[in-house]
């Protein structure tokens, strides 16, 4: 398992993440944004032949109470918040669209 720090803060990344592709798809899908920006395409390859990684005792226990914990902590903070799916590949598309679209609208 990672260490609490390390843990903490790729918890923070993930959620930064997830609030700037919200940004992206809410403000995309306002502006009229091409519907193939906004779907995501990716698609996780599995591979049979890895070796479990899953604890096993007290290990697996104190990781699954210390992960309720600090899910509850994020549920809190992100409840209103609608999560979307984007395609790494179309964070900048999208970005380079919204801003086109504001420039536009300012002049």
């Amino acid at each position: 398992m990672l260490p609490s720090n390390l843990y903490s803060t790729y918890r923070q990344y993930k959620h930064d993440t997830d609030v700037v592709a919200s940004w992206l798809a809410q403000t995309g899908k306002t502006l009229g944004c091409a519907t193939e920006l906004l779907a995501s395409n990716s698609t996780s390859p599995t591979n049979v032949n890895l070796k479990s990684a899953r604890l096993k005792g007290k290990a697996r226990k104190s990781a699954k109470a210390q992960a309720h914990r600090q899910a509850d902590n994020f549920s809190n903070q992100s409840q209103t918040r609608q999560k979307y799916v984007l395609a790494l590949k179309n964070f900048v598309p999208l970005a380079e669209f919204i801003g086109t679209k504001l420039n536009e609208a300012k002049i």
